[in-house]
């Protein structure tokens, strides 16, 4: 019982923090969440975003592909590994990890609009390197 009391209050703290553009401190307090949670994707997912809004590729992929492998359907998870990547390698036109993620991205139901915009870039990547493969 005090473990889940903790971790509601972890997650609302977090929240917050994100909420006013504090990103270091809400993915420190996902961290910690995470500690007495381990296997909740959705912290990992929203830990992976307050890196992404952070700057910090490298922890957002990480915490990304973590989700993934603990909802390897989710598109919410594809989204945030996705964008992660797209941090890392600093934009579209090199995404080569994401052609190979295209697949499960574009087939995944989300209604969300950030997701969307996600299959929307997976489509628009997959024409550009049709049109332009280097051979």
């Amino acid at each position: 019982m005090f473990q889940k009391t903790m971790l509601a209050s972890a997650k609302s703290k977090a929240h917050e923090a994100f909420k006013n553009g504090n990103y270091l401190i809400a993915a420190r307090i996902y961290g910690e969440a995470m500690e007495l949670d381990p296997f909740n994707a959705t912290l990992r997912s929203n830990s992976s975003l307050c890196w992404i809004r952070f700057g910090n590729g490298t922890q957002a992929l990480k915490d990304a592909q973590a989700c993934r492998m603990m909802r390897p359907g989710w598109a919410k998870g594809c989204h945030r590994e996705g964008t992660a990547l797209m941090l890392l390698k600093g934009g579209l036109g090199v995404h080569e990890d994401m052609w190979q993620n295209k697949k499960k991205l574009t087939s995944l139901a989300g209604p969300a609009p950030a997701i969307a915009a996600s299959r929307r870039r997976c489509q628009i990547y997959t024409l550009t390197r049709n049109l332009y493969a280097c051979p």
